[in-house]
């Protein structure tokens, strides 16, 4: 079975029912939620827009959550609580790991 960082493919083949294909979109789909949102998100923190923040976080904890994701979803999580105490160095430090995090998921685009 082919690895992947960041990701426990066994596990993942269980929760997509065996289908790696769907495994590829999503981790594909982290990647470009990440590049979409990242840069909003970076400034949303800056002005203490966290609800919006949050919300990016948790978008791409859902997606980390269906695949195995552990470190990217644990990533969006501290993320999210960030967001929710409205602390901006924890949620910006939370948004350079998350960027590490998907790095090796970016060789699926």
């Amino acid at each position: 079975m082919e690895t992947i960082n960041g990701v426990d493919m066994e596990e993942a083949m269980q929760r997509v029912m065996g289908n790696r294909a769907l495994i590829f979109r999503v981790l594909q789909g982290v990647v470009l939620e990440y590049d979409t949102h990242s840069f909003r998100a970076r400034l949303d923190i800056e002005r203490g827009a966290f609800e919006e923040v949050r919300a990016f976080f948790h978008s791409i904890k859902g997606l980390a959550a269906n695949v195995a994701a552990s470190e990217t979803f644990i990533c969006c999580a501290n993320g999210e609580q960030a967001c929710i105490a409205k602390d901006s160095e924890r949620a910006l430090d939370a948004l350079d790991s998350l960027a590490i995090c998907i790095s090796p998921f970016r060789k699926f685009n």
